[in-house]
C-alpha cells in the first residue's frame, strides 16, 4: 500500500499559483471567430458532422452540469486560497458554455438561446447511459456534500469531478476533437477547445491538489471516498466516450481502443500524482488493476462481446459459454479476500464451474482441477453476470465454505452499490460453515 506521506507531484503544486495562472490566461468566448467554421462546416459530410455534434454535446452537458454543481463545494473548503479558485474555475465552466452556445448556433446552424441549445445538447448526451450515469451520480455527490460536508464526502466528488468527468472525459474528448475531427479545419472552434484544455489542465491540477491535501490530513476517509467512487464507477469509464454509431469515430480513422486505453491511463496517472494506485482499488467485472491500458481495453471490448457487460446504447447477455467463464474470471477477480483462498464460481444452468486461487492485491488464478475450495459461488449464469454488475442479489446465488474461508471474505464485489453489499454480507454471514 502506497504511504500517502511521502511526497507526491500534486504537493508541488500551489492554490495562489493556480490562481496567478488563471488571471494570466483569461479568454474571451464572445470573442472567437467563427467565420471560416461556417465556410468549414458546409465541407464536411454528414457524417463528419453528427460525430463533432455528438462529442460537442457530451462538453457542453458536461460544462453545464458541473458549473452547477460546483456550488456545494465552498461549504467544505476550509482556506481562502481554496475558496478563490473554486471561484475561478465556475467562471471557466460558464465561459466553456457560452463558447458551444455559440458553436452549435453560428456554425451548426441550431436556433434558439442558451437554455435552448443546452436542452438539445443534453437529450443527445443522455443517450449515454454510462455519460448519464456519472453525471447523476456527481449530482448525488455533491448532494450530499452539500447536506453533510465531510473530507469522505469531499474526496468523493473531487474523485467524480476532477478525475472522472474532467480528467477522463474532458481531457480524451479535447484530443479526439482537436487531433482528429477538426483536422487543420473549423479553427474558430479548435481556438476555442485549446483554451479550454489549458483551463481544465488547471481544474484537474487544483483537484489533485486538495485531493493530496485530504490523503495528509483525512487518510481514511479520503481514501474511502476516492475508492468508493471509483470502484463504483469503473464499470462505465469505458463508455463515456462511446458513440451512438461506431462510424462516429471510424470516419476519423479512430480507433475505440486507443481511446479506451488512453482513459484508463488518464487515470493511473491522476491517481500517481497524490502518491495512490490502481491495484489499492476494489475490483469490478472491469480489471481496472491491470498495469497496461491496452489490456484493459482489450478485455473491455472481450466482455462486452460476450455479453457480460452492456455497452452505453445496448442491455448485456446473453451470455455464451465463453461469458460465462469471463464473468466467473472477473467475479474473482473482484473478490476482496483478507489472505489467500480457493473460490469456486459456477453457473448451475451451464454446468459451467471455475475455481481460481484468490489472494489479496494479486491476479486470479486459475485452479480449474482442484476440488476442495474454500467459497463455493453457485447461481445460474444470468443471476451470476446481475450479482457481478452490482445490480442486485437474485435468489438463485448460493454461498458456501469453511467458516476461515467466509471470515477471509468480508464481502464479494466491493464495487456493488451499498444495498448489494449489506445484502450479500448477511448471505455470507447465514452460509453454513464446515
Amino acid at each position: 500500500m502506497t504511504s500517502v506521506s511521502k511526497p507526491t507531484h500534486a504537493s508541488t503544486i500551489a492554490y495562489m499559483d493556480l490562481y496567478a495562472r488563471w488571471e494570466a490566461s483569461n479568454w474571451s468566448a464572445v470573442d472567437i471567430d467563427f467565420t471560416q467554421d461556417r465556410a468549414d462546416w458546409q465541407t464536411l459530410s454528414e457524417l463528419e458532422r453528427d460525430a463533432i455534434i455528438w462529442l460537442c454535446s457530451l462538453f457542453y452537458t458536461g460544462e453545464d452540469q458541473v458549473t452547477d454543481d460546483l456550488g456545494p463545494f465552498a461549504g467544505a473548503l476550509d482556506r481562502e486560497e481554496q475558496l478563490y479558485v473554486l471561484t475561478t474555475q465556475q467562471v471557466d465552466e460558464a465561459r466553456h458554455s457560452v463558447f458551444f452556445h455559440r458553436f452549435f448556433t453560428e456554425v451548426v446552424g441550431q436556433d434558439g438561446d442558451l437554455t435552448q441549445t443546452l436542452r438539445a445538447a443534453q437529450r443527445c448526451a443522455a443517450a449515454n447511459s454510462a455519460f448519464a450515469t456519472v453525471v447523476t451520480h456527481l449530482d448525488a455527490v455533491t448532494a450530499q456534500l452539500a447536506r453533510r460536508p465531510s473530507p469522505r464526502a469531499l474526496a468523493a466528488a473531487i474523485t467524480n469531478y476532477h478525475l472522472i468527468v474532467e480528467g477522463t472525459i474532458a481531457q480524451q474528448g479535447q484530443g479526439l476533437l482537436t487531433e482528429h475531427m477538426c483536422m487543420g479545419r473549423l479553427p474558430g472552434l479548435r481556438a476555442g477547445l485549446t483554451q479550454i484544455e489549458h483551463d481544465e489542465r488547471r481544474h484537474i491540477a487544483f483537484g489533485l491538489k486538495l485531493l493530496d491535501d485530504l490523503l495528509k490530513d483525512h487518510p481514511q476517509a479520503a481514501r474511502a471516498g476516492i475508492f468508493d467512487t471509483l470502484s463504483r464507477l469503473a464499470p462505465h469509464l469505458a463508455g463515456l466516450i462511446y458513440p451512438p454509431e461506431p462510424a462516429y469515430l471510424e470516419v476519423f480513422g479512430i480507433d475505440r481502443r486507443d481511446v479506451i486505453a488512453a482513459g484508463f491511463r488518464s487515470l493511473t496517472t491522476k491517481l500517481a500524482a497524490v502518491g495512490l494506485t490502481a491495484s489499492e482499488i476494489p475490483g469490478w467485472v472491469i480489471p481496472i488493476t491491470l498495469t497496461d491500458p491496452y489490456a484493459i481495453a482489450d478485455r473491455v471490448q472481450l466482455l462486452e462481446q460476450h455479453g457480460v457487460i452492456a455497452t452505453p446504447y445496448t442491455s448485456a447477455g446473453p451470455l455464451n459459454d465463453t461469458g460465462v467463464a469471463l464473468l466467473a474470471e472477473a467475479i474473482a477477480r473482484s473478490a476482496a479476500p483478507r489472505r489467500p483462498l480457493y473460490l469456486e464460481v459456477r453457473a448451475r444452468d451451464r454446468d459451467q464451474r471455475h475455481v481460481f486461487l484468490i489472494a489479496p492485491s494479486n491476479d486470479p488464478q486459475p485452479a480449474g482441477a482442484r476440488t476442495s475450495v474454500d467459497v463455493r459461488l453457485s447461481a445460474d449464469a444470468d443471476d451470476l453476470a446481475k450479482l457481478a454488475r452490482g445490480t442486485g442479489l437474485p435468489r438463485s446465488v448460493r454461498v458456501s465454505g469453511s467458516a476461515a474461508g467466509i471470515r477471509a471474505l468480508p464481502t464479494l464485489f466491493p464495487a456493488a452499490s451499498q444495498s448489494v453489499r449489506a445484502e450479500l454480507a448477511r448471505l455470507l454471514r447465514r452460509v453454513p460453515r464446515r
